[in-house]
């Protein structure tokens, strides 16, 4: 972002005025949405006014661009404090220490969770002066988008070329690469049994080619393919044995932001065959009907395709168990997993994206 608004909302940050700078850049969150330092700005100004929603939900976009910027894991931390969900906390704060093992917020923090542990005082979570001191410092060192963009534009050719260099080399390291992936057997088995009513009859073959792409998914964190081919031998004529690896192996599958999902499921290709999409995880975009928030969940009907007002594929039950903030009048994209309970369809929400038209 850039621009003389932007510099006025740096500046603004940089003086704590907080308000101020959500009034300038909240309008232009679809113009910036692919903009680390809008949403993080954005998020952090939430934060320190009590806007927890807001934060959560900017922030959580901040770090969908940028997985290892540490103030914004600080950030988040804060936010899990305040919805008291502290275990949340406790892992964000030690994922901060991996990137930066010296880091004094997030020693602080430890630290104050510790004593809140102690006591159990939930009003210390709204202490803001307590807060103040595991806070993200307020600095901010401008950038302009333009910039950023040609770093990252840099970085991606050298990114390349050292990939075409050193490719080859890769593939002569170890395959196995992930904790979990011993679990998985290659020796392919299925029943015998014709009259045995599996969704999917596979040969032994079309077995082992799944259980060998099954292993490559997994060991290259491709984990919602991994899950769509789990599902398929779940519902197959494979040996129970079989089927229990790969269920067991599952459990060791990671819940997917924005920025690394990697293989996404439209709509239309779940409807060929709903199950074989169970506990996959997709990015549907649409329009919000039916908005009931509580204090413990939010729930709506998404309406799938719909974001332009003109093609409705579907309408689709979605539950959030977090705070965030949502206009029925504006088109949404929701990453979600795709759930069944008594045989109804829902997505169990990870995160949402709200679009909101430019105002200029």
């Amino acid at each position: 972002m850039e621009g003389k608004q932007f510099r006025k909302a740096v500046k603004l940050y940089q003086h704590r005025k907080y308000t101020k700078v959500i009034q300038i850049l909240e309008p232009q969150v679809f113009r910036f949405r692919e903009s680390f330092t809008f949403f993080y700005l954005l998020g952090m100004s939430c934060l320190h006014v009590g806007d927890i929603g807001g934060a959560y939900s900017y922030l959580n976009r901040a770090h969908d661009l940028n997985e290892k910027d540490v103030n914004t894991l600080l950030g988040l931390a804060v936010v899990y404090l305040r919805k008291q969900d502290t275990q949340k906390a406790l892992s964000t704060w030690f994922l901060v220490l991996d990137i930066d093992p010296g880091n004094k917020t997030a020693q602080r923090g430890l630290n104050f969770l510790k004593k809140f542990s102690e006591n159990e005082d939930p009003h210390t979570l709204y202490d803001t002066g307590k807060l103040q001191k595991i806070m993200p410092s307020f600095k901010f060192v401008q950038h302009s988008v333009r910039n950023f963009l040609i770093v990252l534009v840099i970085a991606s050719i050298v990114s390349g070329a050292l990939y075409v260099t050193y490719s080859k080399l890769l593939v002569k390291k170890e395959v196995i690469v992930r904790k979990g992936v011993e679990i998985l057997e290659l020796n392919a088995s299925v029943k015998d049994n014709s009259s045995v009513d599996e969704k999917y009859r596979l040969t032994e073959k079309e077995l082992e080619k799944l259980l060998v792409g099954i292993r490559d998914n997994f060991n290259h964190f491709e984990d919602n393919s991994a899950r769509l081919k789990i599902n398929q031998i779940l519902l197959s004529n494979a040996d129970i044995k079989i089927k229990n690896q790969v269920k067991l192996l599952g459990g060791y599958l990671k819940e997917p932001s924005f920025a690394t999902l990697k293989t996404n499921y439209s709509y239309q290709d779940f409807l060929k065959d709903p199950l074989l999409y169970e506990n996959c995880y997709v990015i549907w975009k649409g329009r919000v009907s039916n908005l009931i928030v509580t204090e413990e969940s939010i729930t709506f009907d998404l309406l799938v395709g719909y974001e332009s007002g003109k093609i409705l594929d579907g309408i689709v039950p979605v539950i959030l168990n977090f705070g965030v903030k949502i206009d029925t009048a504006l088109p949404v994209e929701v990453l979600g997993k795709i759930t069944f309970k008594d045989s109804k369809l829902f997505l169990q929400g990870v995160s949402i994206h709200q679009f909101v038209k430019d105002q200029e």
